[in-house]
């Protein structure tokens, strides 16, 4: 089984640099890539064809020459590596207005010299980040049509270690340096800035990812399963959950290669698209476990950005934008607990108005507490398996009251407990009740409100939730511990 090499890593020894130095005496003729294909050989670095990677070890051993950890023979020429330069490509004419009309749509490998220099004008001029470097197994695609050049793309290795990735993927670090190979990381995407054209950039990336594994495999001798990328703070992502990526977290904000902490990069959110129904097991994870034999530690995918997804994605509404609104609603509310809707909302109209749509649900429909709180529930439920004990505390509750309507003129409350582990670790368990009454009323305007309603005196609000064990004080529940409701 072919396992990715680490070479600047292997090379960091003080053992392994005195093999280089052996080899140089040795070989005093050699010039320095001639050095690191003799380095390959003597130790093993080969990628999965069999091929020697050469480039990689005299990347890895003109670092090290700049620390003063090994010396290479003189350098031919005196200027270094060659960094292409910014090519002028010619802007795109006649794009339509929705990708559905381009004509000619095409991902093109840049393989040939021309095609490379179109490939780094385009990054070089138009991206953010530039050209590079890519590091590991790379792979520059060009998206052509007969408008013209569209954009790029550039793959490369994956990160050697991700957080939010290694945890959401569940491996260990043996196991992760057997099968992160099979990661491919997402390095650059560009859609030049002067195209204008809907779903352009999330047909392009659906295109890309379907030819990945075949591109891959041709190039490095490996097809990867998974891939990876990251986005900062300027972009939104929503071409990438168009094209079914994952929100998974945000990284550190170190970078590949900050060796201090010093967490200068800035953070960034982490993506990640499965390129094969079997991705778990040829990462070497197994099976998706079952949510019963997945704990959870208690700040498990609650970082900003992804908790409300996590939480409250996938409820079985009947319907998958009642639980897209439902997710957008939580992370609205969360993000400005105790605000009214509309300073939340910023003055968007329509994100309150579907937020007071979602509320006013029919009662015989799926939108129950039972099935909004359900993902949170089993979150919670594998939080609390993960500690030896648990202990329920309640202490209040906040009522989110919705305009008054002759169908309904409650509101949805979250009624929350915290829960104290051995670690001092704190958890929220999620109690659906309905608020009737003074709360819900909305004045002249009609505005939504915020009302806090005390522990003493919350019981008189509650109309009994369907759980009886969630609306019995005190009462424990069978092999689940101890909620108790105010007194």
């Amino acid at each position: 089984m072919y396992v990715q090499h680490l070479i600047k890593r292997s090379l960091g020894t003080v053992e392994a640099q005195a093999r280089v130095e052996a080899l140089r005496r040795a070989h005093p003729d050699l010039h320095r890539t001639g050095l690191a294909g003799a380095v390959c050989e003597e130790f093993g670095f080969h990628d999965a064809r069999g091929v020697a990677q050469t480039s990689g070890c005299l990347s890895a051993l003109r670092a090290l020459e700049r620390v003063g950890s090994v010396r290479l023979p003189a350098a031919r020429t005196a200027g270094g590596s060659c960094v292409r330069g910014g090519l002028a490509v010619a802007p795109a004419a006649g794009v339509p207005d929705a990708a559905g009309q381009v004509r000619g749509l095409r991902i093109v490998l840049a393989e040939d010299a021309a095609e490379r220099d179109v490939w780094h004008g385009l990054m070089a001029g138009e991206h953010a980040r530039g050209a590079g470097p890519l590091v590991g197994c790379q792979l520059r695609c060009l998206v052509a049509s007969e408008h013209g050049w569209l954009g790029a793309a550039g793959f490369a290795s994956a990160a050697l270690q991700l957080a939010a990735r290694d945890r959401w993927i569940g491996w260990d670090a043996a196991g992760r340096r057997a099968h992160l190979h099979r990661v491919a990381g997402l390095s650059r995407f560009l859609i030049r800035p002067g195209v204008e054209c809907r779903n352009l950039a999330s047909r392009v990336l659906g295109r890309l990812l379907r030819r990945l594994p075949a591109d891959f495999e041709a190039r490095c001798g490996y097809a990867p399963c998974l891939v990876e990328t990251f986005v900062d703070g300027t972009h939104s992502g929503t071409s990438l959950r168009a094209a079914n990526w994952r929100l998974l977290g945000e990284t550190a904000g170190r970078g590949r290669q900050d060796r201090g902490n010093a967490a200068a990069a800035g953070r960034k959110r982490v993506y990640v698209c499965p390129l094969a129904a079997d991705w778990r097991q040829r990462l070497g994870v197994g099976a998706e476990p079952s949510p019963a034999a997945a704990p959870l530690a208690p700040w498990d995918g609650l970082e900003a950005g992804v908790w409300a997804a996590n939480e409250f994605g996938g409820a079985p509404l009947g319907d998958a934008r009642l639980s897209a609104r439902l997710v957008r609603v939580a992370a609205l509310r969360g993000a400005a607990p105790t605000a009214s809707l509309p300073a939340a909302a910023k003055g968007d109209r329509a994100l309150v108005k579907g937020h007071c749509r979602f509320a006013d649900r029919p009662d015989d429909g799926a939108a129950t507490p039972e099935n909004i709180l359900r993902p949170h529930r089993e979150r919670t439920l594998r939080r609390m398996r993960a500690q030896p004990r648990v202990q329920g505390a309640y202490f209040g509750s906040l009522a989110v009251a919705v305009p008054k309507t002759r169908f309904s003129p409650a509101s949805l409350v979250m009624v929350m407990s915290i829960s104290t582990v051995p670690s001092s670790s704190l958890m929220s368990v999620t109690v659906p009740v309905i608020v009737w009454g003074a709360s819900a009323s909305t004045g002249a305007r009609n505005t939504v409100s915020m009302a806090m309603i005390s522990a003493s005196g919350a019981q008189r609000w509650i109309i009994a939730p369907r759980n009886p064990w969630l609306r019995t004080p005190g009462t424990m529940a069978p092999g689940r511990p101890s909620l108790r409701a105010p007194s």
